[in-house]
């Protein structure tokens, strides 16, 4: 009996790499809950796990943009997926609240552009 065709490769561009000790980790973006700038490197958020990674918050915008990452700060990106609410703190400084209830400082600016995108039709 022949087999078929295998099925296609998934698209794995957007996986990031992480070396942990003899260990290489994949990630999909689907598992990252968000990812911030740190000195010369980027923390990687995944679920309670953390992940430091040589490189720029920009390359990383870049990588996971399509994947539905979205800049919330000049040092923060967040998993659209995982956003559960915007919100003020006790000093009406933007907040933005994700599905496990931890909650990230944010920028004006860059809320008000995401919701200017997030209404714009088409």
């Amino acid at each position: 009996m022949a087999a078929g065709p295998p099925p296609p490769a998934p698209r794995d561009d957007a996986c990031v790499l992480v070396k942990k000790r003899e260990r290489v980790l994949v990630l999909r973006p689907e598992e990252i809950d968000f990812v911030e700038a740190y000195g010369d490197y980027v923390r990687l958020r995944v679920g309670e796990e953390q992940h430091l990674l040589r490189g720029t918050l920009a390359d990383m915008e870049r990588k996971l943009k399509a994947a539905g990452f979205v800049r919330i700060h000049r040092s923060r990106l967040v998993n659209w997926q995982r956003v559960r609410e915007f919100t003020l703190d006790r000093e009406h400084d933007p907040v933005v609240v994700l599905r496990s209830g931890l909650r990230l400082e944010a920028s004006p600016a860059y809320l008000k552009e995401l919701q200017q995108r997030l209404e714009s039709p088409g």
